[in-house]
C-alpha cells in the first residue's frame, strides 16, 4: 500500500509539524510497516520567496505525475493556517480529481483565529479541504469541538490524534541548582519575555539556571535578561537540532512554556517523555494532557506574578518536581508514546484505503481520544 505524507518543510524542518512527521519516518522501514510504502514530500521546503514557490510547483507536478502513473492509496496532508491553506487546497483538489483518498491533519496554534477571521473565499477553501476529506485528525478535544462546531457535517470524520515523541532517557541532572528549559520559537506568542520577567521576580537566594532554545527574537531575549541582571543565569542558545534538544532535556528538571497560543506543543510532550516537571498555560489542547497540580502546573497566559510563584514552588521543592515529573511520564507512556502513535496512524491509513476500495476495514479499529 502506497502512502504519501505531505509536510511543509521536509526532514529536519524546524516547525512542529515536521518535527512530528520526523518522529514517524523511521517506522516506514520497520516490520510493522512492511506492507506499506511511505513517502514524505515537502510542499515549500526551507527556502523563501521564489525558491519556496519553485519547490511547491515541483511538488504539484510530482503529485499529478504519481496520480497518473502510480496512484497513492492514501495521501496524508498536514495543514496549518495562512499559505498552508492555499497550498493544501490545491493538493486536495488534485487528490479529488484522481480519486485518491486523503486525510487532513490539522496543526497550527492560531488556526481558530485564522478561520474565524477569514473571508468568504478562504472560508470556502477551508470547508472544501475538510468536507472532501476521508478523515480529519485534530490534536485534542478543544480542536474537535471547534471543527465540529464550524462544520457539523464533518463530525463523523473527526479523530483525535495527539502528538507523540520518542522515549526519554536517564540524563545527568545538575545537583547544585535546578535547570529550567524553554523550547520553542522565542517571542511574544510563546511567552518568552513573560518567562524572563517572571524569573527576575524570583528570590535572589534561589539556585537555578535557565536555558532558552529556539529561533526567533533571541537578541531581544538576551537583552531583556541583561536588563534584569540575569545574564549569568539565563542562556539564550537560538535554534538547536533534535539531538541537542534531547541532551538539554536530559540535563533539565523543569520545562517552562508560558504560551498565549498552542495547538498541542511538542516541547511539553517531550518534557513528559523525559519525566520533567512542566509549567505551561491552558491553551489549545494542553489541558488534555496536563492536569494542574497532578501532571504539571498551569498558569494563565500573561500572568507573570503567578508564573513567578509557580517557578519558585517547583524550584524550591524537589519532591514536588519529582511527583509532577513521575506523573507526567506515566501519562506519556500510556498515551503519548511514539510507538502507539505510529500504530494508530498505520491503522488509520489502512482503514481509509480499505474503505475506498470497498473492502472491510481493519479489525484493529482505533478508539478516538487520548
Amino acid at each position: 500500500m502506497r502512502v504519501l505524507v505531505v509536510t511543509p518543510l521536509g526532514e529536519g524542518g524546524r516547525g512542529g509539524i515536521d518535527r512530528m512527521m520526523d518522529e514517524i519516518r523511521p517506522y516506514g522501514q520497520s516490520a510493522d510497516f512492511r506492507d506499506l510504502s511511505v513517502k514524505f514530500w515537502a510542499t515549500r521546503g526551507n527556502g523563501r520567496g521564489l525558491r519556496a514557490a519553485g519547490t511547491y510547483l515541483v511538488f504539484l507536478i510530482r503529485l499529478i505525475t504519481v496520480c497518473v502513473f502510480r496512484k497513492p492509496d492514501v495521501v496524508h496532508i498536514n495543514l496549518s493556517s495562512g499559505g498552508s491553506v492555499i497550498r493544501k487546497a490545491a493538493t486536495c483538489a488534485i487528490c479529488r480529481a484522481f480519486g485518491v483518498p486523503y486525510i487532513v491533519h490539522l496543526h497550527g496554534s492560531r488556526f481558530r483565529q485564522y478561520w474565524n477571521a477569514s473571508g468568504p473565499v478562504v472560508g470556502r477553501l477551508i470547508a472544501f479541504i475538510f468536507t472532501k476529506s476521508d478523515r480529519v485528525f485534530v490534536l485534542g478535544s478543544v480542536w474537535h469541538a471547534f471543527a465540529a462546531g464550524k462544520l457539523p457535517q464533518i463530525a463523523e470524520k473527526l479523530h483525535i490524534l495527539p502528538n507523540a515523541c520518542r522515549r526519554g532517557g536517564a540524563g545527568e541532572k545538575p545537583s547544585a541548582f535546578v535547570r529550567l528549559i524553554f523550547l520553542g520559537q522565542v517571542g511574544e506568542r510563546k511567552g518568552t519575555f513573560d518567562l524572563i520577567e517572571a524569573l527576575a521576580l524570583l528570590p535572589p537566594d534561589l539556585r537555578w539556571q535557565a536555558v532558552l532554545a529556539g529561533d526567533g527574537e533571541t537578541k531581544r531575549a538576551s537583552a531583556l535578561a541583561r536588563q534584569h541582571g540575569l545574564q549569568d543565569k539565563v542562556q539564550v542558545l537560538g535554534w538547536v537540532g533534535p539531538d541537542r534538544i534531547r541532551t538539554l532535556l536530559g540535563s533539565s528538571q523543569v520545562l517552562v512554556l508560558p504560551s498565549y497560543d498552542e495547538n498541542l506543543p511538542m516541547s511539553v510532550i517531550e518534557a513528559m517523555a523525559w519525566g520533567l516537571a512542566v509549567i505551561t498555560t491552558p491553551v489549545g489542547a494542553v489541558e488534555d494532557i496536563i492536569v494542574d497540580g497532578e501532571r504539571g502546573l498551569l498558569v494563565s497566559p500573561g500572568d507573570i506574578r503567578t508564573l513567578a510563584a509557580r517557578l519558585e514552588q517547583v524550584i524550591s521543592s524537589g519532591p514536588m518536581r519529582e511527583t509532577l515529573g513521575r506523573n507526567a511520564h506515566a501519562f506519556y507512556e500510556e498515551h503519548l508514546n511514539i510507538d502507539r502513535y505510529a500504530t494508530r496512524l498505520r491503522d488509520h491509513w489502512i482503514e481509509v484505503a480499505s474503505d475506498r476500495r470497498g473492502t472491510a476495514g481493519s479489525d484493529n479499529l482505533l478508539l478516538q481520544g487520548n
